[in-house]
């Protein structure tokens, strides 16, 4: 799929704010709401651009918190991200470059709901090579600046 300065004008303004309407995206990028709206629709069905909805970050509420950091195999990173975001302890789930390929908050009561929750959900799923787990001890701020 061919992208041009406009297209690549859309994606970056998505970027910088995935939220952002049609309407801001438009006088940001100097274009017709209705054509940001067509280039959106011609991007996500080329599959150029995904739009993925996780939670936001939160205190945690259920008793224990963890970051979950996997290591997948190349080829199965997308699949991998999109069984653990399905799983109801999972409150976000992001891809990252670094150390790791996925990094997952989530939620339990306890430590052995933990452990379990790493054997009985994490551990089965196919393509993860490697996971860790770094329990949240205390949180200062979340994305909206507080706790």
């Amino acid at each position: 799929m061919y992208i041009d300065d406009k297209d690549a004008a859309i994606i970056e303004a998505l970027r910088q704010d995935a939220r952002a309407s049609n309407a801001e995206i438009s006088r940001s990028v100097g274009v017709s709401e209705g054509t940001i709206r067509r280039r959106l629709s011609r991007l996500l069905d080329a599959g150029a651009v995904k739009i993925r909805a996780t939670p936001a970050a939160r205190p945690v509420t259920a008793g224990l918190g963890a970051f979950i950091e996997i290591n997948a195999r190349p080829d199965s990173i997308d699949a991998v991200l999109e069984q653990v975001s399905e799983l109801e302890e999972a409150g976000f789930v992001i891809s990252v470059c670094g150390d790791c390929d996925i990094v997952a908050r989530v939620e339990v009561q306890d430590n052995d709901a933990l452990r379990r929750f790493l054997d009985e959900r994490i551990r089965p799923i196919q393509g993860i090579e490697r996971y860790e787990a770094r329990i949240i001890l205390s949180a200062a701020k979340d994305e909206r600046g507080s706790v």
